[in-house]
Parts: structure tokens; sequence; C-alpha cells
């Protein structure tokens, strides 16, 4: 088999290949800037800005990366954004920090905030969380 034949057969087999993965790759872009997307999908989990998958990080690694016992989370969300505070200015790039570990940091005070306004609004609404148990 010459050289000529060998990539004749080479892109006769790749050619399909690389047209629907492009094709794939423009309906995700479509349907993303249309808004047309379902956000349960895990194909698109990966394609999705991390803020907006707040859920995404376990609390116990958020507290793990902001120094917190999980049940300080419930007391005091202003200790919590203090730790913050002085973990972003310890990270910070300009200080030969890691954007990284800020962006890490970031989120992980997403998801304590997060889980204090949930565990806030259990407590505002005692009858829900009745229900919620009678329904189980």
């Amino acid at each position: 088999m010459g050289l000529p034949q060998l990539i004749v057969k080479i892109l006769v087999t790749t050619t399909p290949l690389l047209v629907a993965s492009f094709r794939e790759a423009y309906k995700r872009a479509a349907n993303r800037s249309a808004g047309r997307v379902k956000l349960d999908d895990p194909a698109w989990m990966r394609w999705m800005q991390p803020s907006e998958v707040i859920h995404e990080m376990d609390i116990r690694e958020a507290c793990d990366i902001l120094g917190l016992e999980s049940g300080e989370i419930g007391k005091d969300i202003e200790n919590v954004r203090t730790r913050y505070k002085k973990l972003m200015e310890a990270n910070d790039p300009e200080k030969q920090g890691s954007f990284y570990l800020q962006s890490k940091i970031y989120r992980a005070l997403e998801k304590v905030e997060y889980e204090f306004e949930m565990a806030n609004e259990k407590k505002e609404n005692p009858q829900e969380e009745a229900a919620d148990k009678e329904r189980l």
C-alpha cells in the first residue's frame, strides 16, 4: 500500500468522526446561547460555569478549605467570612499566591453561605420541615 492510498484511507475513516464531533459541539453551543439547556444533563455540567453549579462542591470539602468544623456553619457566618478574607489575601496572585486556590476558596464560601441560608430557612419554617418528614 502506497503513501497516497494510506492517506486516503485515513481521511475516509476519520472524516465522519470529525464531522459528527463538530456537529455536536455546534449544537451544544447553539443550545447554550439560546438558553435551551437541561441543567440536570451530566454532559452539560462539564460546560457550565462553576458559579452556575453551587451544589457541586461537597460541604465537607468547603469546610476543609475554609478550615471550619461542620458545626460552625450554622452558628456564625461572620466568622466564616473573616476566614474567607484572610485566605483570599494570603493567596493573592500579586503576592505570589494562587488564583486556583482563590477560586476554590470562593466556591467554598458560596457553598457555606448557601448551606447557612438553607439552615436558616428550615429554622424559620418548621412546619415545612415537619411536612417533609411526614412525606418520607
